[in-house]
């Protein structure tokens, strides 16, 4: 399954100026590709990168954002968050609801079908990744599955410690 891979320009000009193990690298390219994966997908989607990095917090969140916590994840004032959201909303991407715990409170949803859309325009990737997957015997699997979380736990840990958000 091993091909021949050479580093872009960019990791070279990186691994001039930082070490890492290739293992480390290799995760630093899948993370390029799927910022470019995201880019690409808001084109689609015709969403500004801003509105489609919203609804994947809006779809990844365990309970719902507020206004005030959408613009604290994207890192932009609430007065454009408000802008953003009304954007999103005149689009048919997301709905606003009152708290059922704090009637002063306003929750974000996204909308089923625009969730829909998205996943399916990430299908075939899904299925991609999939035969990818199919390949690896099951010891390699939870070799893989282990490292990605463990990469996922430290990843949080670094932005919510060192990076302090």
């Amino acid at each position: 399954m091993s091909e021949s891979w050479t580093p872009d320009p960019a990791e070279i000009a990186e691994r001039a100026i930082a070490r890492a193990d290739d293992v480390s690298w290799a995760f630093r390219e899948a993370n390029r590709a799927s910022a470019d994966l995201d880019a690409a997908l808001a084109r689609r989607l015709q969403l500004k990168q801003t509105d489609y990095d919203a609804m994947g917090h809006l779809m990844s969140s365990p309970t719902p954002l507020g206004p005030n916590e959408l613009a604290r994840r994207l890192g932009i004032t609430p007065a454009s968050s408000t802008e953003l959201v009304d954007r999103l909303e005149a689009a048919g991407h997301v709905h606003r609801e009152r708290s059922q715990t704090d009637r002063r409170r306003v929750e974000l949803h996204a909308e089923p079908e625009s969730v829909g859309r998205i996943i399916g325009e990430l299908q075939p990737l899904f299925s991609a990744l999939d035969d990818i997957a199919v390949q690896l015997d099951e010891r390699d699997r939870q070799v893989v599955i282990d490292y990605l979380r463990a990469v996922s736990r430290a990843t949080r840990h670094y932005v919510e410690h060192e990076l302090g958000d």
